[in-house]
């Protein structure tokens, strides 16, 4: 949507947002960004819940589970075994 933002006309986006065109006057043309800012340092640090980590994540890799070799093949199986969070569904 930013860069729709931009290229809009003021009067497009002053008839859409029902709005004085004078309201838009101070919208820079070729600016890519809303908040430009400097890039943070690459290895800097996340964010930390005052509450401390999740013990259990919500988040979970498939590709990391161990298939199971059967005689058919294998089968990868998460559940509330493997993913403590899945108390109502499974897949394999």
């Amino acid at each position: 949507m930013c860069e729709d933002f931009f290229s809009s006309s003021n009067l497009v986006l002053a008839k859409n947002f029902q709005a004085n065109i004078s309201a838009f006057s101070h919208i820079p043309a070729e600016e890519l960004y809303i908040f430009p800012a400097a890039l943070p340092e690459p290895d800097s640090a996340g964010p930390v819940s005052p509450q401390g980590p999740v013990p259990d994540p919500f988040s979970f890799a498939f590709s990391k589970v161990k298939p199971t070799q059967l005689s058919g093949g294998t089968v990868k199986v998460v559940d509330t075994t493997t993913f403590a969070v899945a108390k109502t569904i499974a897949a394999a």
